[in-house]
């Protein structure tokens, strides 16, 4: 129901997914659907909805740029950003629909869609033109190397460091985590592993490609 009400946007549904797919130039999207283990039968059903980017140039760029800190490989090596829809606002909020009452479920899928048209579409216009869309991306992203990369690899080494300094701004912690990890890579590269902190990875990706996300500090 969902699908057939954004065919005019150009998606195409995959069963398989269950996923809406489209191409533009460099870039694909797709809105991803899921549900919950914690579903009860005739009580609560959960539809969960994401979005995700991903980049042909940014594939590219991770190929050609192999690292000990970074994982640029895998089945989502072209990924720039990935989430559940109410994150891909300002607000960072998860967002459900239960469709388990028949009664209202069709007002649940219209909602679902008005939401994709207010939250899905307008983000995935952000990398329509990237360097016009690095401002909102600065205040919407939690933090998020891969954005930085894509950054990197599509409008070069001023914007990146723009983009990641300005993110790393918001919480005098991010900026000190960022500064003593730069320090402890730059002496003692280690080999990849789950950071578990975004500030870490930034580091990393700092030391690696030769960026100064201090700039301004």
């Amino acid at each position: 129901m969902i699908a057939d009400q954004l065919q005019g946007d150009g998606f195409k549904y995959l069963k398989s997914g269950p996923t809406l797919k489209r191409r533009q130039g460099d870039i694909t999207q797709e809105i991803h659907f899921g549900s919950s283990h914690y579903n009860v039968a005739g009580r609560y059903i959960a539809l969960e909805i994401a979005g995700s980017v991903a980049s042909l140039t940014l594939g590219r760029w991770r190929r050609a740029h192999p690292s000990n800190l970074v994982r640029r490989d895998g089945p989502y090596a072209s990924w720039i950003v990935a989430g559940n829809i109410g994150n891909l606002t300002t607000d960072h909020r998860y967002m459900t629909w239960n469709l388990a009452d028949s009664a209202t479920r069709r007002d649940c899928i219209d909602d679902a869609v008005a939401s994709i048209h207010r939250i899905i579409l307008p983000f995935f216009a952000l990398f329509d033109d990237p360097a016009r869309g690095i401002e909102t991306l600065i205040h919407i992203d939690m933090g998020s190397v891969s954005v930085l990369e894509y950054i990197l690899s599509t409008l070069g080494k001023e914007a990146a460091e723009k983009y990641g300094h300005r993110v790393l701004l918001r919480n005098p912690y991010y900026l000190e985590r960022f500064k003593t990890d730069f320090a402890e890579f730059a002496r003692f590269p280690p080999r990849y592993k789950q950071h578990g902190h975004f500030a870490t990875d930034f580091a990393a990706l700092a030391v690696e490609t030769d960026l100064d996300l201090t700039k301004g500090d």
